[in-house]
């Protein structure tokens, strides 16, 4: 398992944001929570828990939190642009975490979702007020606050099914990318569907076990079909892409590609665990890609 050296962390989150697969813990608020309390507002503004005197109307632990698909998520559900309070950060132990969020954020920009989501680095960049409610902005607040409370009930009153894929769980990162396509615009749906989806191959070394879907996490992955039929199919909208699946392949046949978590970068598989017999007549999986949208 990894370990962590609490002399030397300094707690900005990178590594939570990171891990496709929330194998990290930490104590993030949901983005539903963050746009209810930042769209109540003209000139929202995101800031963090670490420093003093930072001013925000939400906050996370530390901006390096902050995953590409929820500053998208940002952008879409706050129409009028998120600021990022990144004023104290010179000063913090965190601050190595400001340029990988300024990155995110870049490219997040360049996928124009919505809002702007930009990086305030010093005072005279940073437009913040008090939170003062006239009548449009508390109904807009009221009603993401009630979405995001329904959305939560919902998730909790989900029955459980464990032999089903149900009982595999999404990551925060890809609830926030669920919620941005639900609430964006069509042609920004559209890129940003593409700039993190994933597509599967499979090739004919491929005896269609069931292996790679009982190991992926999110129930991203299934066999169907019968008998020389059988193959395995991607669900892109469940993938996250970690690449469980391709450590677990018996016969190394299938391969995990795309633009989402890692940024498209392929990590060195962390188990290859190959089974020593394979059926000699064994069934010829078909190459699967995503669907739509």
């Amino acid at each position: 398992m990894p370990a962590v050296d609490p002399r030397a962390c300094t707690g900005c989150g990178l590594c939570v944001s990171a891990c496709p697969m929330d194998g990290l813990a930490g104590a993030m608020p949901g983005v539903e929570a963050l746009a209810a309390r930042l769209s109540s507002v003209p000139s929202p503004v995101l800031g963090c828990t670490g420093a003093d005197g930072v001013e925000a109307h939400a906050r996370v632990p530390c901006l390096g939190y902050l995953t590409e698909e929820e500053l998208a998520a940002l952008a879409v559900l706050v129409p009028q642009g998120v600021q990022l309070n990144a004023t104290r950060c010179p000063a913090c132990p965190r601050k190595g975490a400001t340029e990988t969020v300024a990155e995110r954020a870049a490219r997040v920009a360049e996928l124009r979702p919505g809002g702007e989501v930009r990086i305030a680095r010093s005072p005279r960049d940073l437009s913040f007020r008090e939170r003062s409610l006239d009548r449009r902005t508390f109904f807009r607040s009221l009603g993401w606050g009630t979405t995001a409370g329904a959305s939560a009930l919902l998730k909790s009153a989900a029955p459980a099914d464990p032999c089903g894929r149900s009982a595999k769980q999404l990551p925060r990162r890809r609830a926030a990318l669920h919620l941005a396509l639900e609430h964006a615009q069509p042609g920004a749906a559209a890129r940003l569907a593409d700039a993190f989806s994933f597509t599967l191959t499979v090739d004919d070394r491929c005896t269609a076990c069931p292996r790679c879907a009982a190991m992926c996490p999110t129930g991203a992955l299934a066999r169907v079909g019968e008998g020389p039929d059988r193959h395995i199919e991607l669900d892109p909208q469940r993938c996250s892409g970690c690449r469980v699946c391709e450590a677990f392949c018996p016969s190394g046949s299938l391969r995990i590609d795309g633009n989402g978590a890692c940024g498209g970068e392929r990590p060195v598989p962390f188990r290859r665990d190959v089974c020593e017999t394979v059926p000699l007549h064994a069934p010829k999986a078909v190459a699967a890609t995503p669907s739509a949208w």
